[in-house]
């Protein structure tokens, strides 16, 4: 999460807003136990930075954007909760905004290019900031005197700065300040206007003299330098907290003494202005999380909030694992029953950073070095042998572990103590460089040698083939056991022997053209799904001829990935077999029930980006 805020014009204690970095916005009406997406004009095409509640009007909001797309970027502003929006300063990238309270017309924008100032609640705008001062640019962080209107303070990459006439000019107040500090966070306490703290890459700094001067807080240690946040207790004299890189700091002294409460990067903190004891965190790690007593402890309160960018997905019988945001953390998701919704959790992995691969036999887990079983949907695992020295890689053949050293191929043996030679490796085989196995575990294996590539299966034999593309070019392969598909740069291609030679599909697809995904079904073995420019196509027929699949709701998204969650009936009862689940990289996961017809719907992925 981006930014967490309360909306306490109205009077409503409960309510909050929170906002992803790449643009999703969301309200909680209950303190944070269930979170509603608002529609929000800048989703997905922008990166936002600031989310203001305005003190004056209950509903009223702004958010401030960054964007590639000149269009996009700006300053949105919304009076009725978010039912309609305002472009209301466009074209420049906007990184933080502040109300005046003294003012209620009053607004300021921090901009790629300086301040920007409304003196009419947002309707005209006017540069407030010198555009030949280069070091007033980007404006990160902002904040009014509440007193006076004219006082506003500007953070940038180039040490903070203030304006006491308005505008007309303005001076840099960093003397105490380490004098190449990055401010990210700037903070006025309302109740002592004269006191100001200040988030930088170099840590937290107060001043108790309207920037006069600057004191720099000591006790906060390591990573906790690099400070993204600070917000003051109003209902407690002297209790701040800090967010920061190495997670989340409190002091009950104005900055004297710190205790370190959570180990969370802390992007925001928002402390409710009527009762102490509940603290937010919007967290780049975790998304959002809430305190009830101050702090002490904090427990998740991301229902219904979507992290929308995916990494990497693998589609078990009962269940989808994607990695997803900065961390590349791994979530499983299950489908509600008679639903298109799917329930979210972080998935309970052998090691961190583990690569996941989805088989008919369970998942299987690479990480460091070393390789785990789970029969189970990733409850439990099992740790595998140690694998065989100088090891270049594993992958899965026809659901069965394999790895290869540069002179052989072994196999886990059926006891799953050891690994073994897994088939004989002809002597014409050459030095082995690199495994290349299907995303699902199914079919063969293919072997990249100096003397060319051969395939074959855990228990061999292993045999000339080929691939249809150089393997910077493949993006992946699947396989039923009659007909393998794979995935390319140059288009879509199949093989019916086994992998030993490729046809290019032609017939209903874009023949040549870049196919990032494909997927066939875990039932019906003629039937497969593949991507192209963020359509996606059907055949029943192993390949010869593919049709466009309708889908509704992705709106051409760039779809990263393919896959299945099996939801029981077999081949011999004619169970549909699964529903096909489509991975954006921008926009979430979405589901679709491939034997009833029912179109994409996306699923909610309980946590924050």
């Amino acid at each position: 999460m981006e930014s967490i805020a309360f909306l306490t014009a109205g009077g409503e204690a409960n309510r909050l807003l929170t906002i992803t970095s790449n643009a999703f916005l969301y309200e909680s009406r209950n303190g944070g136990d269930q979170w509603t997406l608002i529609r929000f004009p800048a989703q997905h095409q922008g990166l936002a930075h600031a989310l203001t509640p305005d003190p004056h009007r209950p509903n009223a909001f702004v958010v401030g954007v960054s964007s590639s797309n000149a269009a996009v970027a700006g300053l949105y502003q919304t009076l009725d909760g978010g039912a309609t929006w305002r472009h209301t300063l466009s074209g420049v990238a906007v990184f933080s905004a502040a109300f005046a309270a003294s003012d209620p017309q009053r607004i300021a924008a921090g901009a790629r290019d300086g301040v920007y100032l409304s003196t009419d609640g947002g309707a005209t705008w006017t540069r407030n900031s010198p555009l030949e001062n280069k070091e007033l640019q980007p404006v990160m962080s902002l904040g009014f005197d509440p007193r006076d209107a004219k006082v506003l303070y500007a953070g940038t990459p180039h040490l903070p700065w203030k304006t006491s006439d308005g505008g007309a000019s303005w001076a840099s107040i960093h003397h105490g300040m380490i004098d190449d500090s990055d401010i990210l966070a700037l903070t006025v306490n309302p109740k002592q206007p004269e006191q100001l703290f200040i988030g930088a890459c170099s840590g937290i700094y107060r001043s108790d003299n309207s920037a006069g001067r600057w004191t720099k807080l000591l006790g906060i240690t390591g990573a906790g330098f690099r400070t993204y946040a600070v917000a003051v207790d109003v209902n407690q004299p002297g209790m701040v907290y800090s967010g920061t890189r190495d997670g989340l700091w409190r002091s009950p002294d104005l900055g004297k003494t710190w205790r370190k409460l959570a180990p969370n990067i802390v992007k925001r903190v928002a402390v409710s202005p009527v009762d102490s004891k509940i603290v937010y965190l919007a967290t780049e790690d975790a998304g959002v999380l809430r305190s009830r007593d101050g702090g002490e402890t904090f427990h998740d309160a991301s229902t219904g909030l979507a992290d929308r960018r995916m990494i990497r997905m693998a589609a078990s019988r009962g269940a989808v694992f994607v990695a997803m945001g900065r961390d590349a953390s791994i979530h499983q998701g299950s489908l509600l029953p008679n639903t298109q919704e799917m329930r979210w959790k972080r998935a309970t992995l052998p090691a961190s950073n583990a690569i996941l691969t989805s088989t008919g036999v369970g998942l299987y887990a690479n990480a460091a070095g070393r390789m785990w079983h789970s029969k189970d949907g990733a409850a439990t695992w099992k740790l595998l042998p140690l694998l065989p020295p100088a090891s270049l890689g594993t992958a899965i053949a026809a659901d069965a572990p394999v790895v290869a050293t540069a002179k052989a191929v072994y196999r886990l043996s059926a006891n799953g103590l050891t690994w073994q030679p897994a088939g004989g490796t002809p002597a014409a085989m050459g030095a082995i460089r690199r495994l290349v196995s299907t995303r699902s575990g199914a079919g063969p294996v293919w072997v990249d040698t100096t003397s060319g590539v051969w395939t074959g299966s855990a228990s061999g034999p292993w045999v000339k083939a080929s691939l249809p593309a150089s393997l910077v070019d493949i993006y992946e392969i699947d396989a039923s056991k009659t007909v393998a598909y794979a995935a390319t740069a140059h288009g879509l291609y199949r093989s019916t022997d086994g992998g030993k030679s490729w046809v290019r599909c032609e017939k209903g697809i874009d023949a040549g053209s870049t196919t990032p995904a494909v997927a066939v079904h875990p039932v019906r073995e003629r039937e497969a799904y593949a991507v192209q420019y963020g359509r996606i196509f059907q055949t029943t027929d192993g390949g010869e001829s593919w049709n466009e699949f309708p889908v509704t709701g992705l709106d051409g998204a760039s779809i990263a990935a393919l896959g299945f969650v099996q939801t029981g009936g077999s081949a011999s009862s004619g169970g549909n077999g699964g529903q096909l689940i489509a991975l954006t990289s921008a926009r979430g996961v979405f589901v679709f029930d491939s034997g009833q017809q029912q179109q994409m719907a996306a699923g909610t992925l309980q946590t924050g980006q």
